[in-house]
């Protein structure tokens, strides 16, 4: 493990990982965690708003209880012992991954919300 402090470009060094490995205890839906995912890279990340939408349960990576490095550090260990989840992941999981959290789904949910409050549904 190496801690650097910030680094300009960081994701270009991202094919060279393993597995992403993201503890923080709060955090809206981590741009790092994007950035990961898109480059292939399994995540185990404690859970954290939005970071359920991201990470498919033993596909994709783990999410597992703040504040636990045990459980933490056995996530990590089941990435690097599953040959399927070894980096890089298969494009169909990033394309599913886009599809219910990319852009246009992104795009898409906001319309269906603003609509809704112009509507005065919400």
């Amino acid at each position: 493990v190496t801690f650097t402090g910030v680094v300009e470009g960081a994701r270009t060094l991202m094919p060279a990982f393993d597995v992403l490995v993201h503890p923080s205890r709060w955090e809206g839906q981590p741009m790092v965690v994007q950035e990961a995912l898109a480059e292939r890279i399994p995540v185990v990340s404690a859970r954290t708003s939005g970071i359920g939408e991201l990470i498919l349960e033993g596909e994709t990576g783990f999410v597992v209880a703040p504040s636990a490095p045990e459980e933490m550090a056995e996530a990590v260990a089941a990435v690097l012992d599953a040959p399927a989840l070894m980096a890089p992941l298969s494009n169909r999981l990033l394309d599913d991954l886009r599809a219910r959290q990319g852009r246009a789904a992104t795009l898409q949910r906001h319309r269906e919300l603003y609509d809704a409050l112009l509507k005065g549904r919400l």
